[in-house]
């Protein structure tokens, strides 16, 4: 099409399988916005409608957690109308949000501008969500719109609604560019029929063209013969449209294949292709002649890069850091007392955190002033990891423990004030965990309390070696002048549990 003759209405791209280039041949046409019609349709799931509907099977079928609830919320047409686009923003992205109940209270502090509540609004739906495939009539008529919801009636009619996400990647859209004011990009078996000018076939490895003829496990070879049934076989079909489109008089073909599989291994040129031909083959690396894209142009041409405007900040950002020992605009210079760096140094520090404050300050001000740092969407574990585990016993035994203390005191208490501490912190986090981070379904979870319970009751009640008067702490603050707490010596009637 470059030498501004050839129109794409004389081009046609093929193959006899289109299943392996579908998804890139879409991806590219719309990167190199080449005018390419989809004889076959495009799948449904390429599609926004195709998303949406893809979205709300995903809840339907695998069940209620904040990462899908997010999904959905952007892509359903009545939940994007219905809800504020900053309608999460109050709830941490750490918190899994498994159950109806956690969503309820969660969403119940959460208000509209207008002053009415999101939880309203949202608390029916996630209801039905829960409920499953049960009520996949009732969320498809309720959450989706025109294309999503003639795509979800259709996935209905074709299967269960228990196995939606299987029957929506066979669905597909048709096309609505003018395929004769376009590249054609067609199966094989369908060109025939309508040969181009100029025709590229891909995929000619003795895998893919002509393709083997498989047997039907459902009516094999020894019960009824293939050849009984159709008059061609599949295998020869695929050598018939090769020779139909390759010895068209008005066309001219150029056969394209692959020397590597995805896997690495070595493929052989079609058995149609064994005649004498002139092969060129094509690096990889090579400088393409035209570029294909914007940033196939920008790989192939490094001077054209180089003159962009962020590429230069890039490099004089990497010169900055690599070559300039003295301060430089890119080393994340503040002012000094920034109210943010005031605020991150007064937080708790852990260990973590003060030895990137030692090592990478510019960090620490990322991660701790700033709070950049990538958004972790709970998946629902079935327990949890050590590191997890071990912050929950010691949640268990701060509750406790600031229970007990000052009064009647951890030395003073009886086993039945400490188990009755260690109930009511039990119940706290039984509530409290579910709303910031993820845990496992309910009777795991109710069950790993448990086990953390017992192990903080051993904890407190294992050393009697403390006398009388005795004050116990969870955790020590320490860092600034006016909370400086001194470590008491050996001997001293003090103890930091």
């Amino acid at each position: 099409m470059s030498d501004g003759v050839t129109q794409a209405s004389d081009i046609a791209i093929t193959s006899a399988d289109l299943g392996v280039w579908d998804d890139h041949m879409l991806v590219l046409a719309a990167e190199a916005q080449l005018p390419i019609h989809f004889a076959s349709g495009v799948s449904a799931l390429s599609t926004r409608a195709g998303q949406a509907c893809a979205a709300l099977a995903d809840v339907m079928i695998n069940g209620l957690s904040q990462d899908r609830v997010r999904r959905l919320s952007l892509l359903s047409p009545y939940l994007t109308e219905a809800l504020p686009a900053d309608w999460m923003k109050g709830i941490p992205t750490e918190a899994g949000l498994f159950e109806p109940e956690h969503w309820a209270r969660s969403l119940e502090p959460l208000r509209r501008a207008d002053g009415s509540s999101i939880a309203g609004t949202l608390m029916p739906v996630l209801l039905d969500l829960d409920v499953g495939p049960g009520a996949a009539v009732k969320l498809g008529e309720t959450l989706l719109r025109g294309k999503s919801l003639g795509l979800w009636r259709e996935a209905l009619r074709l299967g269960p609604a228990a196995a939606m996400e299987m029957t929506l990647t066979s669905l597909r859209i048709a096309d609505e560019s003018d395929p004769a004011n376009n590249v054609v990009w067609a199966r094989a078996a369908d060109l025939v029929g309508a040969p181009r000018p100029h025709m590229r076939l891909l995929g000619l490895s003795s895998r893919s063209w002509p393709r083997a003829d498989g047997v039907d496990p459902l009516l094999p070879d020894h019960v009824l013969s293939e050849h009984d049934l159709v008059d061609l076989s599949r295998l020869e079909h695929d050598r018939l449209a090769f020779e139909v489109l390759v010895g068209h008089p008005a066309s001219r073909a150029t056969l394209s294949r692959s020397r590597r599989s995805v896997e690495g291994a070595f493929l052989a040129k079609s058995a149609l292709v064994q005649r004498k031909v002139t092969e060129r083959p094509r690096s990889r690396t090579r400088t393409p002649e035209h570029a294909f894209s914007e940033g196939d142009r920008l790989l192939a041409r490094t001077e054209d890069a180089l003159d962009l405007p962020r590429m230069q900040s890039v490099t004089v950002c990497w010169t900055d850091w690599t070559h300039r020992l003295e301060p430089t605009p890119h080393d994340g210079g503040f002012r000094k007392d920034h109210p943010a760096v005031i605020r991150a140094l007064r937080m708790p520090q852990s260990a973590t955190s003060l030895r990137r404050l030692l090592r990478d300050p510019l960090g620490f001000v990322w991660a701790r002033a700033l709070g950049m740092t990538a958004p972790e969407l709970a998946v629902e574990p079935l327990q949890l990891d050590p590191v997890t585990f071990g912050d929950l016993v010691h949640e268990l035994l701060r509750l406790a423990v600031e229970r007990i203390e000052p009064t009647p005191g951890l030395v003073g208490a009886t086993p039945e004030e400490i188990d009755n501490a260690l109930d009511a912190a039990a119940r706290d986090v039984a509530e409290r965990w579910p709303l910031t981070q993820a845990v496992p379904p309910r009777l795991l979870w109710l069950d790993t309390i448990e086990e953390a319970r017992r192990r903080a009751r051993r904890g407190l009640t294992i050393d009697a070696r403390f006398g009388p008067g005795t004050r116990s702490f969870s955790e020590v603050p320490f860092g600034t002048a006016n909370r400086l707490v001194s470590v008491p010596s050996p001997g001293t009637n003090a103890k930091r549990s």
